[in-house]
């Protein structure tokens, strides 16, 4: 059919034969399960099987699984694998240049997770096909080696370098040669330097690749996908890989926010979409897209922020201080609309704010483990309803480190840096239940409680794992199918651990903020601080 000029039939006459097939029942079913393949297969490789008939042996076949049927069928008896191993000849011998073979063998091959691997895949060398192999290690040395193209030949080249640059990095990690992409890429920069072309942005690209290569040599050799998930997202928003290769929609997202003061706290809001950084005797609420300013809260009367909070309904931010005081501000406006609040002298730092769900109540805590429940709804003014003690706080060795209410606001729970949680009632501030964590555990990444039909749970996030226990016995229990994808990221997630690490190494010369918490968390985004930029990320569901 290629010969024929009719190419572009075959799918559809097979579409046909499928459709035969099924109106008319036959005992092996593998023959339309071989006609749905091979009409895919005509789809998938339409403008390659048109170019030339041998390319649906040479360039199309080698590019489907080996455990196909077309392949299993077809690879050995009509194809010699070893065509395309090293030898020129015999790429030659089918009437094109060396270089356009490469080229159409990859543009067609190559796509973002070629073996539709996961992270915690182990990586072999065997897994691309031999064709697809040899031309992602061969390219360069054709290209130099054949001298100067025709435009024909310089569009597939030009579609290789914007479509399936990265996919190939990806290709060469999968074949153990990663640390050759920046040599290979090298020589490209030479040959497009040396033979002048209109478009001035290709080189610019490849000197791009390069650096980035360079960069992120470590993450790309230890897998594959780590291209788009670890290294791809630490790049500028406005550069040419990012923006050809970067998909918001399956790859975290950074941005790296430069604050003009030392950063004490930070806080998103319930749908991650904004984030208020608490600074000294002010705060500023900061879109997590963009970064952008988009609200500065009043000062504190020269109190310094030590913790921040919105409310489930975004509307209002509370805030602790240094001179043992609460403040809540509207978050659109930025005035101060309640406060202070006050806990006793000897308390000092409120280190912890929390809100109830339906925002009539408000939890603050300091770092020696007084807690104090709000109404601040009260016709009488913002009273205290309850005032607690979480016990074994020590200011400075294990203070207070989170306090949640329950969905229902009749349960609140607290915990300090030691990892001992604890759950008490909202109204009486009678202790529920107690749990000694044995290993002394920080839970950094906070405590919170999620509700099932039947049950609710108190999740505590470790830096080592994750825990779920009954919210009304404090026994340990599993989370129900349900629930599983509500826990959010953890800090032992393996893509958050990498991608702090990421940063911290991209960044050096912002060095670690010893006044800041490690990380604080809202669904889908995590963010962090060093002494100059605050950095927040966005990792889809996908990855979660």
């Amino acid at each position: 059919m290629s010969i024929l000029k009719k190419s572009e039939e075959v799918a559809p006459m097979l579409q046909r034969a499928a459709t035969w097939l099924e109106k008319n029942a036959f005992e092996d079913k593998s023959l339309r399960d071989l006609v749905i393949e091979a009409t895919e297969f005509a789809r998938r490789f339409s403008s390659v099987i048109a170019g030339h008939p041998l390319y649906v042996y040479y360039v199309a076949l080698p590019c489907c699984s080996s455990d196909s049927i077309l392949y299993q069928l077809f690879h050995n008896v009509l194809f010699n694998p070893s065509v395309l191993l090293v030898p020129l000849h015999e790429l030659v011998r089918i009437s094109e240049a060396p270089t356009t073979l490469c080229l159409r063998i990859m543009n067609a091959g190559l796509k973002r997770n070629i073996c539709n691997m996961s992270l915690s895949a182990c990586l072999t060398t065997e897994v691309l096909p031999e064709a697809l192999a040899y031309a992602c290690q061969s390219w360069v040395d054709h290209l130099c080696a054949d001298g100067i193209f025709g435009s024909w030949v310089m569009e597939k080249l030009v579609a290789f370098l914007r479509s399936n640059l990265l996919h190939w990095f990806e290709a060469m990690s999968l074949l153990k040669k990663s640390e050759e992409i920046a040599p290979m890429l090298q020589r490209v920069a030479t040959w497009l330097e040396e033979n002048t072309f209109e478009d001035k942005s290709l080189k610019d690209l490849v000197i791009e690749a390069i650096d980035f290569a360079g960069k992120f040599a470590a993450e790309i050799a230890e897998h594959s996908l780590y291209v788009y998930y670890t290294a791809l997202p630490l790049l500028p928003s406005h550069s040419m890989l990012y923006q050809l290769f970067h998909d918001s929609l399956v790859d975290p997202s950074v941005l790296h926010v430069t604050n003009p003061h030392l950063m004490l706290c930070l806080a998103f809001s319930t749908n991650g979409r904004r984030i208020v950084i608490g600074s000294f005797d002010h705060a500023i609420v900061r879109d997590t897209a963009t970064g952008e300013e988009l609200a500065k809260m009043a000062k504190t009367n020269r109190a310094e922020l030590q913790s921040v909070a919105f409310s489930y309904d975004g509307s209002r931010i509370a805030c602790g201080t240094d001179t043992s005081t609460v403040y809540v501000w509207d978050s659109v406006t930025g005035a101060r609309v309640i406060g202070p609040l006050s806990h006793s002298r000897s308390s000092e730092e409120v280190n912890v704010v929390a809100w109830s769900t339906d925002g009539e109540c408000l939890l603050s805590g300091c770092r020696t483990g007084e807690v104090i429940l709000w109404n601040i709804t009260s016709p009488n003014g913002n009273q205290p309803i309850t005032k607690i003690c979480h016990p074994g706080c020590i200011k400075w060795e294990n203070p207070l480190s989170s306090l949640v209410f329950s969905s229902d606001g009749s349960q609140i729970s607290s915990c300090s840096r030691r990892g001992d949680v604890h759950v008490w009632g909202s109204k009486t501030g009678g202790i529920v239940w107690s749990v000694q964590d044995p290993q002394g555990s920080d839970p950094s990444g906070g405590i919170s409680f999620l509700s099932s039909d039947t049950r609710e749970f108190l999740v505590v996030k470790m830096k080592e794992r994750t825990e779920a226990r009954d919210a009304s016995t404090g026994k340990l229990c599993s989370l129900p199918d349900s629930l599983a994808g509500a826990v959010g990221l953890t800090r032992d997630d393996r893509m958050v651990n990498l991608l702090m690490e990421g940063i911290k190494k991209q960044y050096p010369q912002d060095p670690k903020n010893s006044w800041f918490p490690e990380w604080v968390v809202q669904g889908e985004y995590f963010a962090f601080a060093g002494w100059a930029l605050c950095h927040v990320v966005h990792v889809p569901k996908l990855l979660l």
